[in-house]
C-alpha cells in the first residue's frame, strides 16, 4: 500500500511539474535568487538600492549589510567641534552641546565617555584593547561586553531584519534599536493591540 501511495505521489508531482528534473535550481532559496517576474529580481538589492548600506566585516558573514551609521548622526564629524581641549570648549559656552545625553549603561565608576569613544580621535570608537572602531561598525564595540546577544544579532535571532528573507542580509545594528548611552527599554504592561482592546470593551 506505501509502494503504491508513492508511486501515485510521485505521477501527481510529475505531471504536474513539481519534480520538473531539468529545473537548473537545488533548492527553493536558489530559485528565489535566479527567479524573476517583469525582470524584476526577487532579493533585497532592490528593496534596499536607496539605502547607505555597510558590509558587516564578519568571518564567515558574506552578503550582510547594515545601516551606515556615520550619515544618520547629526554633528558628525565629532572632530568639527572637538579642535580644541575640552575645558576650552567648556570655558566657550558649547558644554551644552551633549546636554542631552545622560549615561544610564552602567555605573560612572565602570563606564565614561572615553570607555567607547577614542580620546585620541573623536571621529571614531574605541575597543577595550585601544583599537579603531569606525562608528558604521559600532555592532564591534558591542560585542565586546555584550557577546550573547551578539552572537544572536549574528546569527539572526536578535534585531530586526530589514528587507527581505533572500540575500544580501541587511540587519539593524545595536543603536537602531538601543540608545548606546542609555540601552534598555522602560518597562511596560503588556496589552492587547488597539484594534483587538476596542473588540473587547
Amino acid at each position: 500500500m506505501v509502494k503504491l501511495s508513492t508511486l501515485l505521489l510521485g505521477c501527481v508531482l510529475f505531471i504536474t511539474g513539481a519534480c520538473d528534473v531539468s529545473d537548473r535550481h537545488h533548492d527553493v532559496y536558489a530559485k528565489l535568487q535566479h527567479s524573476s517576474v517583469d525582470s524584476t529580481s526577487y532579493n533585497s538589492y532592490n528593496l534596499l538600492q536607496h539605502d547607505r548600506l555597510v558590509s558587516v566585516e564578519e568571518e564567515g558573514y558574506s552578503d550582510f549589510f547594515v545601516h551606515e551609521r556615520k550619515g544618520s548622526i547629526s554633528n558628525y564629524k565629532c572632530s568639527g567641534c572637538h579642535e580644541v581641549e575640552l575645558a576650552e570648549l567648556k570655558t566657550k559656552g558649547n558644554d551644552l552641546t551633549h546636554a542631552d545625553i545622560r549615561l544610564f549603561h552602567s555605573s560612572l565608576d565602570v563606564l565614561s565617555c572615553f570607555t567607547c569613544h577614542n580620546p585620541d580621535n573623536l571621529d571614531e570608537l574605541r575597543s577595550t584593547s585601544g583599537k579603531s572602531i569606525d562608528f558604521d561598525q559600532s555592532y564591534k564595540l558591542c560585542s565586546q561586553c555584550h557577546s550573547s546577544q551578539f552572537s544572536d544579532w549574528r546569527g539572526g535571532s536578535h534585531g530586526k531584519r530589514i528587507g527581505g528573507w533572500v540575500a544580501p542580509r541587511v540587519s539593524k545594528t545595536c543603536v537602531e534599536c538601543h540608545n548606546p548611552h542609555s540601552p534598555g527599554f522602560e518597562s511596560r504592561m503588556p496589552t492587547y493591540p488597539a484594534h483587538i482592546q476596542k473588540k473587547r470593551s
